[in-house]
Formats: structure tokens, C-alpha cells, sequence
């Protein structure tokens, strides 16, 4: 079967029907891509979550345990740091 008898064989309002279908579909991907896209445009301008400002806080070294604890949680004595209250009055180790 040549090409020519095969174009005869497709009638104007199949070719309509099908150009039709294909319009609908591209428009149909136009449209999601375009409210993709917003979202996703939305979702780079917001800032992230929590309080970004907030540096980290010093670390400290418990005198008696070694063990490392934030110094706005830590007690203080003489000089020394300490995880509790309780290490603070065995001393250090």
C-alpha cells in the first residue's frame, strides 16, 4: 500500500477529530505544568521553618561527668561547669 492510498484512506473530519484530541491534551498538560510551576514557586518563597536568627549555643563540659551539656543548662560553681545540681556538690572528679 503506497503512502498516497493511505492519506485517501483518512477522511477531514477524522483528521478534525484527531487535532482536536491532541489541542485537548496539550492543553491539558499547559495547565498543570503552569499550576506545577506556581506551587512549587510558592513553596521556595516561603522561609523555612523555626527561627533561622538563632546562633548555636556554646557547649560545656560537666566537671565532674564530662559530659557535654548546653551552657544556658549547666550550673555554675568556682569556675566550673556541671551538668547538675547534685555534681556541683560532689565537686569535680
Amino acid at each position: 500500500m503506497s503512502l498516497r492510498a493511505a492519506e485517501g484512506k483518512v477522511n477531514g473530519k477524522q483528521q478534525t477529530a484527531v487535532l482536536k484530541v491532541i489541542l485537548l491534551v496539550l492543553a491539558l498538560l499547559l495547565v498543570y505544568w503552569f499550576f506545577w510551576g506556581q506551587r512549587k514557586r510558592d513553596a521556595s518563597d516561603k522561609p523555612p521553618e523555626g527561627n533561622t536568627s538563632v546562633s548555636p549555643e556554646q557547649m560545656v563540659v560537666c566537671a565532674h561527668c564530662q559530659l557535654h551539656v548546653p551552657e544556658s543548662e549547666c550550673v555554675k560553681a568556682a569556675g566550673r561547669h556541671y551538668c547538675c545540681e547534685e555534681h556541683c556538690k560532689l565537686g569535680p572528679s
